[in-house]
Parts: C-alpha cells; sequence; structure tokens
C-alpha cells in the first residue's frame, strides 16, 4: 500500500502502463547506459562495491566514471528498484499480525511520542510536511503496521519514509530547508527511500541478520513518458544508515520542537480515527 500523493502505488487501482523514460545524460556527466542495456548510477564509495546494496545483483564498474556502476545482469537490472523500467517496483510488504490489542497499544505509544518520529524523518529529509506526515500514518493504519508484535520503536521512522513513496525536490526559489539542496545534485527532481536487500517485508527488520537493516535515498530525474520516475531516471543511491539511526540520531529532547498547525494537524487526524483516541 502506498500513497495518493506523489507516490508509485495508490490504495485505489492504479493503470499500470510501464512506458520507458528517455535515457538522459545527468549534469554530473553520469552516462546513462544506452537503450537497452541496463542502466548506471553513482554511489558513494562505488568503487569498491561487487554487489548491489537494493538486490545483491553483481555490479560491474563503469570505466572512466569513478563511483558509477550498473547491474552485470539484465534479468537483475530489470528487477532491481534502481535499474527496473517500471515505475510501481515491488514495494515494502506490511503484513502485521491484525491482532487489535497489539496495533492499539503500539499506535498509542507511537502517537505519543509522535513529533520525535516526524523530527527524525526530517532531519533525513527536510522538506518533509506535517501533511505528508499524517497521510504517511493513514496509510500505515491501513497496512496495520502497528500490529507487529516486535515493532521497534526506533525503526519506526526508516518505516515510514519508506512508505511515503516517492517525494518532490522542492524547486530552489520554493519555501524550504535549505539543506535539502545540499543533499541532493542540482538535476534531482524526485527521491525515495529504500531498505536494503535483506528487507523485503517489514517483519525482515526484527529477524536476526548477517547485517543490520539499512537505509537508502535514491535520487532520481524527472520522467517523461511515465508518472513516476523509474530506474532509467536514477541519478544517485546514498547509504543513509542503519534503520534505526535516524531515531538515535536525534538531538536532545529539550531541543525538539513542532508548531502549533503541526500539532494541530495530528490532532485532527486522530480525531478523525474512530478507532483509536489519546487520552
Amino acid at each position: 500500500m502506498a500513497l495518493p500523493i506523489a507516490s508509485p502505488a495508490q490504495v485505489s487501482t492504479q493503470v499500470s502502463t510501464q512506458a520507458s523514460a528517455d535515457r538522459l545524460q545527468s549534469g554530473n556527466g553520469a552516462e546513462r547506459a544506452r537503450s537497452g542495456e541496463p542502466g548506471a548510477w553513482r554511489m558513494p564509495d562505488g568503487a569498491a562495491l561487487v554487489r548491489c546494496p537494493l538486490c545483491r545483483g553483481a555490479l560491474s564498474h563503469v570505466p572512466d566514471m569513478p563511483e558509477h556502476v550498473r547491474h552485470k545482469s539484465a534479468r537483475r537490472a530489470a528487477q532491481c528498484v534502481l535499474s527496473t523500467a517500471r515505475y510501481q517496483p515491488d514495494e515494502l510488504v506490511v503484513n502485521g499480525s491484525r491482532n487489535a490489542v497489539i496495533s492499539a497499544m503500539n499506535r498509542r505509544r507511537f502517537l505519543e511520542d509522535w513529533a520525535r518520529h516526524y523530527l527524525a524523518m526530517q532531519a533525513t529529509w527536510p522538506s518533509l510536511v506535517i501533511a505528508r506526515f499524517v497521510t504517511v500514518l493513514a496509510c500505515a493504519d491501513v497496512l496495520d503496521l502497528w500490529s507487529y508484535a516486535e515493532l521497534r520503536e526506533a525503526d519506526v521512522p526508516a518505516v515510514l519514509l519508506v512508505l511515503a513513496g516517492f517525494m518532490r525536490v522542492p524547486d530552489e526559489d520554493a519555501f524550504a530547508p535549505p539543506r535539502v539542496r545540499g543533499l541532493v545534485s542540482d538535476e534531482a527532481r524526485w527521491v525515495r527511500f529504500w531498505f536494503g536487500a535483506n528487507v523485503r517485508e517489514a517483519a525482515d527488520l526484527w529477524k536476526p541478520q548477517d547485517t543490520p537493516a539499512a537505509l537508502f535515498r535514491v535520487d532520481y530525474r524527472d520522467a517523461k513518458s511515465t508518472p513516476f520516475p523509474t530506474g532509467n531516471e536514477v541519478l544517485a543511491c546514498t547509504r543513509v544508515g542503519d534503520a534505526s539511526d535516524l531515531w538515535h540520531r536525534q538531538p536532545a529532547t529539550s531541543m525538539l520542537s513542532v508548531t502549533a498547525d503541526e500539532r494541530r494537524a495530528v490532532a485532527q487526524y486522530v480525531a478523525r480515527s474512530r478507532e483509536y483516541r489519546l487520552e
């Protein structure tokens, strides 16, 4: 389940036309692969990578283009979110227990401290606004994210960012935190957050893993022939950190603050939720 605002999968059925976008050349000289071949993208420390962090497929390095890689396998390239021609790639699977008691307990705990989660997400993507945050919460309600008995509070901000789908990069003249443009290139028009290859469904976050679950930010240029970007528009993939890092990197509680309008928006969202109330 994804979001009705700038997300590739809608609660209602979406037309699934998978037209391939024109391949372009990025402003920093990162050449996209020729038509019919797997795409290339930039990744910090890409020169040391032998496996794709999002699908574990084998990678090859692009000659004379430091930090640029592409999939060796065309089959793998067609499936991976970093190179697929589909604008509706496989979403994070959320399949909770549907246990009403567990769901109510976890959701109540989240709502009692929602501001910390919101600010943790904002610290990772500064242009996140309260309207989008509330929409993501509504999506989490429909998916019943809260009914996982193993749900860890520290992982929730990362899960919500992944569920947020495609998010637009604000124009330079738009009112937005100046830090946004320092995170992405001038050519980036969309971002989306993905978990690494060892997380295909939310439950994977709480299973024993050889390496911690990681969160990645993928930057995209505008798509020309699809509603949202595909792998053909990928500019860069950046490791944000472990899934729980968003929560642990927050400043001291005394420094956390949200506006009255933001509190009002969440209060209205809670009031619209008939099954749950803050007391």
